[in-house]
């Protein structure tokens, strides 16, 4: 999605918010513009229904009871009690119950119309609730979208640091030391002679190995016997820079004799020359590599000095 659709939907949808939240919004405001114009206008009718009344009933005595003695006053005395007694009530005049029928078609009316402002609460309290309502799915909607983000971008994160790991891995195989034995020869393979091995130990990676010592095993045998680092002889350590090659060479301690030379070369026994190579590279990690090679016999008595790896056991870390 392009930043410009991106911009378009956040617009679309801040209208529709809007639009949503306008609406009760504006229910809410008419309903607090009713409420305030119907309170207003209800204290404006009792004020002027009370002074109907009091202009209605200004004429009148304060007081009946003694208007009542003032009519009977006249009447002799013995029959002054009596007068009073029975004397009627004074009734109130027209003009007091025009007022109070206007008064009460009046609450009537009011009461008519609280019954339409109680309507409005209703609507306004059920708009309330819509609003409180929208708002929540609002904000887990939100709360969604920053999950997704965070997500998002923990996963963006994730993918960095693998990617500069992977890197970092990469670059390190690439520029690493890497020794192996480039080339392995044997001289003096014959009866009544010592012979000798030639092993040419290169670095062929783009950093110096540290502390690189050659650990070397000859042996006359069927079979090649395992590799007894406590039997070997092992070089001095030294450092090989990156593209060099150093030569390792060692006489067997004992000649061969007539049995070991025929059986040589009836292929019966194996000369082996075999062992380890161990040192560190400038990641300051530890590395080995093992070779194995063995002499091959159709050389004896025509000068032939290489040698070839056997199947086994000439691997590296």
């Amino acid at each position: 999605m392009s930043e410009g659709d991106r911009d378009s939907n956040t617009f679309l949808g801040g209208l529709k918010q809007v639009a949503r939240h306008g609406g009760v919004s504006a229910l809410l405001g008419a309903a607090f513009v009713f409420a305030v114009v119907g309170g207003v206008s209800l204290n404006r009718q009792q004020s002027e229904h009370a002074e109907q009344y009091n202009r209605a009933t200004g004429e009148e005595p304060e007081d009946p009871p003694q208007q009542i003695q003032a009519e009977c006053v006249q009447v002799p005395r013995t029959s002054r009690t009596t007068c009073i007694i029975d004397a009627p009530i004074p009734q109130p005049d027209e003009r007091t119950a025009t007022a109070d029928l206007k008064a009460q078609q009046e609450m009537a009316d009011w009461a008519l119309a609280m019954f339409f402002a109680t309507g409005v609460g209703v609507l306004v309290t059920f708009a309330g609730v819509i609003y409180v309502a929208m708002t929540l799915h609002e904000t887990r909607r939100m709360s969604a979208e920053a999950a997704k983000a965070t997500a998002a971008s923990e996963t963006a994160a994730a993918a960095a640091v693998a990617a500069n790991t992977g890197f970092v891995e990469s670059s390190k195989r690439e520029l690493r030391a890497y020794v192996h034995v480039a080339k392995a020869e044997i001289l003096d393979v014959k009866a009544g002679s010592y012979p000798q091995h030639l092993l040419q130990i290169q670095n062929a990676g783009q950093t110096p190995a540290y502390n690189l010592q050659v650990a070397i095993i000859a042996a006359i045998a069927v079979t090649r016997p395992p590799f007894d680092r406590s039997k070997a002889d092992i070089s001095s350590p030294t450092v090989l820079g990156p593209g060099l090659i150093q030569t390792q060479s060692e006489k067997m301690i004992q000649s061969l004799n007539e049995t070991q030379a025929s059986d040589i070369k009836a292929g019966v026994r194996e000369l082996y020359v075999f062992g380890e190579i161990t040192y560190r590279d400038a990641f300051d990690t530890d590395r080995i590599t093992r070779f194995s090679y063995r002499h091959d016999a159709t050389g004896i008595g025509r000068g032939s000095r290489d040698m070839i790896a056997t199947e086994h056991d000439n691997d590296a870390t």
